[in-house]
């Protein structure tokens, strides 16, 4: 679909491959339905959603998985829109699911249990207007649509700490294509990401240069060279109260990292089909990355 970029899945790929028409585009959501147990070793049982499309008409999407267990159903009101989804999964796929939207938590369900996985939008003016993923007898996988151009990258994140400075970008030099990533760390115990900086080219065809944000002498440098061939679809990394403990990176050509000791909460961001990282922003402090987030856009826009 052109305009917007899918994020995700997490959870596990099997069972039914589940999506929307490739011909639709979806404008917003209208509601979402979620049939789950809450008992221990519950999960989520099935998934549903209606949005409205191009044309103005409401499509009813699922239910993926089954319609047993409880059920709630999530009605949009006037200006609401869900700019955060986050959840758990495991071997067995989807265990929990939380929705927060621009007016509030709108809950939590399922049993959580197994790895974390979070879209958070909130900074940005983006927002989730639909969902792809896999389903058998309950949802396996899970991800996300959200609207985005080359000229408004979708703005996802930050995860880490909330000390030190905000780090971004001004909106007149929104990023195009990534052109290198430097990253200070130390793999020891205890070890972290200590420094992060990063060129690209904006859409003027200048090229940008950012940071160092953090230390410009702790750790180890090492640096990954992008072009247009070559290009960031998968990030990932752990952060602690403190900040980034580490991150890595894959590209279309290879895998860069982990950098740091991968130590805490555990985050990605995988745009493998449809889109491309081309920037970050974040926070940092005299010591170290902060908090980080990525600017992403859509491949056939």
């Amino acid at each position: 679909m052109a305009g917007a970029v899918k994020i995700g899945s997490w959870g596990l790929p099997s069972g039914k491959l589940c999506d929307i028409n490739s011909y639709s585009s979806p404008q917003r959501l209208i509601s979402i339905t979620v049939y789950s147990n809450e008992t221990p070793g519950g999960c989520i049982v099935g998934f549903s959603f209606t949005y409205v499309d191009q044309t103005g008409g409401a499509i009813n999407v699922g239910t993926w998985g089954n319609t047993w267990g409880g059920v709630k159903t999530i009605y949009m009101n006037q200006g609401e829109h869900v700019n955060d989804v986050s959840g758990t999964s495991n071997s067995r796929g989807v265990t929990s699911l939380k929705i927060v939207t621009n007016q509030g938590d709108r809950g939590t369900y399922g049993c959580p249990a197994g790895d974390a996985f979070s879209v958070p939008l909130r900074q940005g003016k983006n927002e989730v207007v639909a969902f792809f993923g896999h389903s058998d007898d309950t949802l396996k996988s899970l991800g996300v649509y959200v609207p985005g151009a080359k000229e408004c990258p979708v703005k996802i994140g930050p995860w880490g700490g909330h000390l030190g400075s905000s780090r971004d970008l001004y909106a007149s030099n929104m990023p195009v294509q990534l052109q290198s990533i430097a990253v200070r760390s130390s793999e020891r115990s205890g070890g972290r990401v200590f420094g992060f900086s990063y060129n690209y080219l904006d859409k003027a065809g200048q090229r940008i240069s950012v940071g160092p944000w953090g230390s410009r002498t702790k750790g180890q440098q090492r640096n990954i060279a992008m072009n247009e061939d070559n290009y960031v679809t998968f990030i990932s990394g752990t952060y602690d109260d403190y900040g980034v403990t580490s991150l890595k990176f894959e590209s279309t050509q290879d895998d860069y990292g982990p950098f740091g000791c991968p130590v805490g909460t555990a985050f990605s961001v995988p745009v493998r089909d449809t889109g491309a990282i081309v920037g970050f922003f974040g926070r940092s402090s005299a010591d170290g990355l902060v908090g980080f987030g990525a600017y992403v856009v859509p491949l056939d826009d």
